[in-house]
């Protein structure tokens, strides 16, 4: 007996509590996460010049399949960086290992 595996490029969001927020699987794996991002729902919402998603001030974080934009924050590649960005690198990780531990979770 066989199995068939199908995979997803499913960009997903989860918030601080390790609560699933939003996902989207509607691209099949071979898919760049970038691409699956842009044409989501999610995605084309945020490219509007007025959109409502995002409050001011406030921002999400991606890996760095993502480009940096003014509603995408994004990890500073590099060794030698300042103190700052290397605070805020240490920083962003501990928000990218929240987001493992949430799919984690989801996966139990």
């Amino acid at each position: 007996m066989s199995a068939l595996a199908i995979w997803y490029a499913a960009p997903s969001g989860c918030d601080h509590m390790c609560k699933c927020r939003w996902t989207n699987i509607t691209h099949p794996g071979c898919a760049s996460d970038y691409n699956a991002w842009l044409t989501s729902d999610l995605g084309m919402q945020l490219k509007q010049p007025n959109q409502t998603v995002v409050m001011p001030g406030y921002t999400i974080f991606g890996d760095n399949s993502f480009v940096k934009s003014t509603y995408m924050s994004i990890s500073i590649p590099g060794k030698s960086i300042s103190p700052n960005k290397d605070a805020y690198s240490f920083y962003f990780s501990q928000l990218h290992i929240t987001t493992e531990q949430a799919f984690g979770i989801h996966v139990l």
